[in-house]
């Protein structure tokens, strides 16, 4: 082998050796640490104990092992299942855990426990009450329990601790409040070692609940029997039963589930009837109370008749109905004619139709039972084929918003007439050529069409209608124009449409500052309305103002409709301009210091307006705020400026700069207002 491939051997292997140096330094093995074991301080010798061994390595743990007396187990889990060695005697025992981790270290630590003689172990053991038994519901019992070797004793019903004891008698007491399945549990302690003891018990309720049935002993077949029903039970009723047994074996049979209660029975037969009701609580405990009543018949026979009371037809149908829950014969007479019906029992009814003459009917039902109780019913029967008599009149033009009516609406058995006109119902009384006016609403040259409606009591309708032409309205007017300019003209233009458009008439008003104007018209006609296009050229003298237009149009029958137009004319474009200004300086204690303002025409400001004086007083000038915001004083022209700081009365000259006021066009106020008057006062302007 060259001396080339030696070296390059050597070198390989002083990289690994390196390599294997550097690993052990930078990570160093360690063994596995043991964080915890968890066993019993003591236990019963012969029983079994678990044995928890908690570690970590940051190789990760490979594996547990543990060695107690002669037992030696391993796993991966570090959860060992141990059982106790049998002693002669208390005694100590070791044990020993060895934790081994994935690179081979290994660490161990010992636990100790106390195994203790089964004949000195603590145990417990339930003497009262025994397994299965029956406590009633509301009672106080007694739980009792032997117990040796233990510190304390604790009782529990159910998962309820009730009571603890640390020394004999182990026993307490407890309310039966809840009726269902419990258990009874006793828990000694004698050091770490729990023992326990249990049994099953039944808290029961074994009264019945109270019920009573209140009735009358007598009843009228078809009359309304109240039976009312009360039960109680402390546990609460759980269900209840109400039992009608007939003469003839028919059952009825009703659930309730809370009282009091009335119940209402109407019996169809004749004879004793059986009341029976049944309660059960919630513990399945029942009670049944039972009572008798009978039902009697001491009435005559129910009559009803069935049939128009007014026919406009003469063949009439009539239906009469018999109803007793005895043997019964009846009869049925119409005029003349007489219907029969022998030896019914319960209801019976008939429908029979028959012709009668116009006029007035007699109708009589008459019915006797088996005891002879006799019923009768009389009616009367109207019959009317004839139609009422209407005839209606209006005039066949008119121009106003209310209408003339003349109507005749009579009928010997008249019932109503109504008059129907546009969109309204008018009833009207039964009296003959009646005159009346009607409001109506606007229409423009349009067909109106009025229906009287008249019906008698037996149905009979007549109808009568007339109609009349209505123009009491301009149809339409508009205009476009300028709110507002600061022009030295303006232009408007009105739409005018109406079927009956005066297209030779136009009304038109302008106020003093229009100097001049002019007017064009150009009428058309459309889908049945004539469209008249107005045009009007406005010329104003130089001045700020509000001018007013109003325009009046009409149609052939002399309805007007008026357009009031008004337009903002600013064509000067100045500051308003101030014609006086004085100040107040009052001499009193706690006094207002103000100017008054007045302006040649109205002017405009807000809260952020604001105003400063300057003064002379002596030969020094001074400067002061308004306490905002500013006021009009009287009128739309005074402004009012209120001063927060005292002025001296030996003012001698001031100006005063507002900032933000303005006219109603816009036009700010720019220069100061020099103060022609001073006054000396001693009391508060009023407005």
């Amino acid at each position: 082998m060259s001396q080339k491939k030696y070296l390059i051997i050597i070198l390989i292997i002083f990289i690994l050796m390196f390599f294997a140096v550097s690993c052990n330094l930078i990570f160093p093995n360690k063994p596995p640490e043991i964080t915890s074991i968890n066993v019993p301080a003591e236990v019963i010798e012969g029983n079994n104990f678990e044995c928890e061994v908690v570690a970590f390595d940051d190789k990760g743990i490979n594996y547990y092992s543990v060695e107690f007396d002669s037992i030696k187990a391993s796993n991966t889990t570090g959860v060992f299942n141990l059982q106790a060695p049998d002693v002669s005697s208390d005694e100590t025992k070791k044990g020993t855990v060895t934790v081994y981790d994935n690179m081979g270290y290994k660490a161990t630590e010992n636990f100790y426990i106390i195994v203790l003689e089964s004949s000195t172990a603590p145990s417990v053991k339930i003497v009262t009450p025994s397994e299965g038994s029956q406590i009633s519901l509301g009672s106080t019992f007694e739980i009792t329990a032997n117990a040796t070797n233990v510190d304390k004793v604790e009782f529990y019903f159910d998962s309820q601790k009730i009571s603890e004891k640390n020394s004999k008698p182990y026993s307490t007491t407890y309310n039966a409040i809840t009726a269902s399945d419990h258990t009874i549990k006793v828990v000694g302690y004698k050091g770490s070692i729990k023992v326990q003891d249990q049994v099953n018990i039944s808290i029961v309720e074994n009264t019945p609940p109270s019920a009573t049935i209140t009735l009358s002993p007598v009843v009228e077949v078809g009359e309304e029997m109240l039976i009312t029903l009360d039960a109680q039970d402390e546990n609460g009723i759980d269900s209840s039963t109400l039992t009608i047994i007939t003469p003839t074996n028919k059952s009825y049979y009703v659930n309730f589930s809370s009282f009091p209660k009335i119940y209402s029975f109407e019996p169809d037969e004749l004879g004793i009837h059986q009341v029976r009701f049944e309660v059960m609580d919630s513990y399945n405990n029942s009670t049944v109370k039972s009572k008798d009543f009978i039902s009697t018949d001491t009435r005559a026979p129910d009559l009803t008749l069935n049939f128009p009371k007014f026919n406009n037809r003469s063949e009439v149908s009539i239906e009469w109905v018999i109803d007793d829950p005895s043997t019964w014969n009846g009869v049925m007479n119409v005029d003349s004619v007489t219907f029969t019906s022998n030896n019914k029992i319960g209801s019976f009814s008939q429908n029979v139709s028959i012709n009668l003459n116009d006029g007035i009917n007699q109708v009589t039902l008459c019915a006797t039972d088996l005891w002879g109780h006799t019923s009768t019913k009389l009616a009367t029967l109207v019959v009317d084929t004839v139609t009422p008599s209407v005839e209606l009149n209006i005039p066949d033009l008119t121009l106003t918003n209310s209408l003339n009516f003349v109507y005749t609406a009579s009928d010997e058995w008249f019932e109503y007439a109504t008059l129907y006109v546009m969109d309204s119902q008018i009833p009207l009384n039964e009296a003959t050529d009646q005159n009346f006016n009607v409001s109506i609403q606007e229409i423009d040259g349009e067909s109106l069409i009025a229906t009287l409606v008249v019906e008698d009591k037996a149905g009979n309708v007549s109808i009568a209608t007339d109609n009349t032409y209505v123009d009491n309205t301009l149809y339409f007017i508009d205009a476009t124009y300028p709110a507002t300019t600061d022009q030295k003209s303006a232009d408007i233009t009105v739409i005018a449409e109406d079927k009956n458009l005066d297209e030779n008439y136009l009304a038109l008003n302008v106020s003093s500052n229009i100097s001049s104007y002019s007017v064009s018209k150009n009428v058309q006609t459309a889908n049945g309305r004539k469209r008249a296009e107005i045009n009007l050229s406005l010329n104003f003298a130089d001045t700020d103002s509000v001018e007013n237009v109003n325009i009046g149009i009409k149609d052939t029958y002399g309805n007007t409709r008026n357009l009031n137009l008004e337009i903002t004319v600013d064509n000067i474009k100045q500051p308003p301009q101030p014609l006086n200004s004085d100040l107040y300086v009052n001499t009193q204690i706690g006094r207002i210091d103000y100017a008054l303002i007045k302006f040649h025409e109205k002017v405009d400001f807000d809260e952020n307006t604001t105003a400063v004086m300057e003064y002379k007083s002596g030969s020094s000038v001074y400067s002061i705020n308004n306490t905002a915001p500013l006021e009009l004083y009287g009128d739309e022209q005074t402004v009012m400026i209120k001063f927060g700081e005292l002025i001296p009365s030996d003012v001698s000259a001031a100006t005063i700069t507002i900032n933000g006021l303005a006219d109603l066009f816009g036009n700010e106020l720019s220069d100061p207002v020099t103060v022609d008057q001073i006054h000396l006062i001693n009391t508060s302007p009023s407005k």
